[in-house]
């Protein structure tokens, strides 16, 4: 078919057995700007049409071969519609020929003689109805496909709620009455609360002259499913109404939401939740001027418990930790009062760290009350993953309006109370005083200092002697990092090392030790002193570090250490880590060359019959067995197996923390191998350790020798 601008290339065609009419309508059709084909006989009209499809069409009556009437059926038959407009030119004024003209699918007609002025008005107005109608019926065709797309069921209802037409799309899911809902009521066709939901929407559309909206649920034995229904007003009597199926959407929102607001591994509130919520209690109760309390807990040596038993472990013990303390909550007396759970709000910010805000409470004690629950309820055993682990809590309390009357005051001070605890020595709660800020700052300006501490040549290394007792002499040495922070003085390990692990700095400090205590061995041996074992110790995250093999084969070749001499001490608990890889790892430290002891045996999660899967050479019983070793009968016992069991393995024990004659005595009757401690030497400057390997040349043997007096 021609354009249909109605302007340009429209094309007319005219029909007539009469030359002289197809001329006289070709000169009016031409000056309406329209492109004129002719034919002389209902056949050849045909054939044009079939090749033109022309836009209009002046069809006579009478003609030859095939007349008009036979012309206009034949052409509806090949273009299926009736879009093309044909008008039918005849002479004959009759009401038969009229009749049989719009029978036989004429859109007009034009009786004879024509008025010439008048037919190019008719025919322009016909090509615009025509483009019309065919927008019209375009425009038709694309909604029914967009509705046949749509999966939506479709309602078209009365004023009084009869249903007038009905479109299924996924009806089955809505539990309709009948399958045949057209002539019945919303009531008669929909279920319970479902039609009275509709009809009272319906009415409200109706005055309303608008759009109404609403969800509602139908649950079947299998499912429970989300539809949202629009309702929307078509005039005074009718209303058409739109229902779907939004159940995947509903729950991807709800997961969407989890996501935003809630924890994936506990379930708890998050960081995001817990502000909105802590924001809340602080208008409500700035609102009713009463008192809340924030707790801020965190667990104790929980980066320990990650680093030796994994990950999986650490996970599981959180979920376990977040279930104590909401139950702790829950059954406090401070949320039973009212039996209202959101008077307790718990969330987990991340890592090891949880709050609680207790939204009205009378006064600062049942802050405390619910601190002292969690504390009782974390510190019982609990059994994860194969393991009995005992966690405790630092808890941090700040109240409103006492500690801060907004979100980041309240947060912050419950945040240093906590730090607070844990330097009162850990698992006990503290409530917030303005003192505390000056202890939170000191932290935060010693790790800020620490990071600035190897560039500034503050570290540096002594050295503890390992004493053989069979001998006498001193055959290893234990090399501990030490600061000489320019303004607190000299710092052991025990000050910032924990630090340094929590920040992740204890990767660069570890490596620096290394590195320095290898080169050390190597300037004594220089020197033309004997060789001594150097022990060196290595943290959780060195010990797993993937680059941790490279790094030691780099200083053993840059320093030129026999790596016989070189033993790195790892804890126990470290290597019941993910024991496959542990053992792994010990097996790629022992082909390097290098031996490895397990420092602090005894404090952790493993047994000595355990440990024989892994190719260990030195045990390090600890201290604190050490201390009452020549008095407390439990002492004895445990040391002596270990000795006992040790040894069965072909193992080299060494007892640390000798300080006592007594204790040494004891040690050497049940021949344990080698000894560390006070009684011998404190850790000490390399040189210190220079000149005792000369003296001990010379036949003088520690603790003969002054070292305690030249130590730190």
């Amino acid at each position: 078919m021609g354009e249909t601008t109605g302007t340009t290339h429209q094309i007319a065609l005219a029909v007539d057995d009469d030359p002289s009419m197809r001329l006289m309508l070709r000169k009016t059709l031409e000056r309406t700007g329209l492109e004129v084909h002719e034919a002389g006989n209902g056949q050849l009209a045909l054939d044009r049409f079939q090749e033109l499809h022309p836009d209009i069409v002046l069809l006579d009556i009478s003609m030859p071969v095939m007349d008009g009437f036979r012309a206009c059926t034949e052409m509806r038959r090949l273009e299926n519609d009736r879009q093309t407009p044909i008008v039918m030119v005849t002479g004959a004024d009759d009401h038969d020929s009229i009749r049989r003209a719009y029978e036989v699918g004429a859109t007009d007609f034009i009786t004879k003689p024509i008025n010439w002025r008048i037919l190019s008005h008719r025919v322009r107005y016909m090509l615009r109805a025509s483009q019309t109608m065919r927008q019209l019926r375009e425009s038709e065709m694309r909604n029914r496909a967009i509705l046949e797309a749509m999966p939506d069921i479709m309602f078209r209802i009365a004023a009084d709620g009869t249903i007038l037409d009905f479109r299924p799309g996924q009806a089955s899911a809505l539990d309709l009455k009948t399958s045949r809902p057209v002539g019945r009521t919303v009531s008669e066709v929909l279920s319970g609360t479902t039609g009275t939901l509709m009809e009272n929407h319906l009415r409200r559309a109706l005055r309303a002259n608008g759009i109404q909206q609403y969800d509602f649920e139908v649950k079947s034995a299998l499912e429970e499913r989300v539809y949202e229904s629009r309702l929307v007003a078509s005039g005074r009597d009718e209303v058409f109404a739109i229902v779907r199926d939004v159940t995947d959407t509903k729950r991807a929102e709800e997961r969407m939401r989890q996501l935003a607001y809630f924890d994936e591994m506990t379930g708890l509130p998050n960081r995001q939740f817990f502000k909105e919520q802590l924001e809340q209690s602080i208008a409500q109760a700035r609102r009713y001027k009463r008192q809340m309390a924030l707790l801020f807990v965190d667990l104790d040596r929980f980066k320990r418990i990650n680093d030796t038993l994994g990950h999986n472990i650490g996970d599981l013990l959180l979920k376990r930790v977040a279930h104590q303390i909401s139950h702790s909550v829950r059954e406090s007396d401070v949320v039973g009062r009212a039996g209202v759970e959101e008077l307790g709000q718990i969330a987990r910010l991340g890592g090891d760290e949880f709050t609680v805000v207790l939204s009205e409470i009378k006064s600062p004690e049942e802050a405390a009350q619910v601190a002292r629950r969690i504390q009782e309820s974390l510190v019982q055993p609990m059994k994860v993953g194969g393991y009995e682990i005992v966690i405790t809590p630092s808890i941090g309390v700040a109240i409103y309006p006492d500690h801060g009357e907004d979100l980041n005051t309240l947060l912050k001070n419950a945040d240093v109370a906590m730090y607070y605890a844990k330097g009162e020595g850990r698992n006990n709660y503290q409530f917030y005083t303005p003192a505390m800020n000056e202890r939170a700052f000191d932290r935060l300006t010693l790790e800020n200092a620490l990071r600035r501490a190897l560039d500034n040549n503050e570290l540096f290394i002594h050295y503890q002697p390992q004493v053989n007792l069979e001998s006498g002499e001193m055959v290893g040495v234990e090399a501990l990092a030490r600061w000489q922070h320019p303004e607190r003085g000299l710092l052991s390990a025990g000050n910032f090392i924990p630090l340094a692990e929590e920040t992740g700095q204890v990767i660069l400090i570890g490596e620096w030790v290394l590195r320095r205590a290898c080169e050390q061995h190597c300037e004594w041996l220089q020197a033309g002193l004997p060789p001594l074992r150097m022990a060196v110790n290595l943290s959780g995250l060195q010990f797993r570090q993937e680059g941790l093999l490279f790094l030691l084969r780099d200083v053993i070749e840059k320093t030129g250490i026999d790596p016989a001499y070189l033993e790195l001490e790892v804890t126990e608990s470290i290597l019941m880590q993910n024991t496959e890889q542990a053992r792994e790892r010990v097996q790629e430290l022992k082909d390097l060359g290098v031996t490895l002891a397990v420092d602090d045996f005894g404090t952790g999660y493993s047994s000595l019959s355990y440990l024989k899967n892994f190719p260990v050479k030195t045990l390090k019983i600890d201290q604190s067995f050490i201390r009452n070793v020549a008095e407390d009968a439990d002492s004895m016992a445990i040391t002596d197996a270990i000795i006992a069991m040790a040894h069965s393995l072909g193992m080299r024990v060494i007892a640390e923390g000798v300080e006592k004659d007594e204790q040494l005595n004891y040690l050497r009757r049940q021949n344990c191998d080698e000894v560390q401690g006070f009684l011998f030497s404190r850790p000490v400057a390399p040189e210190v350790i220079d000149e005792h390997l000369r003296r001990q040349a010379e036949g003088v043997l520690l603790p003969d020798q002054p070292l305690l007096a030249a130590a730190e």
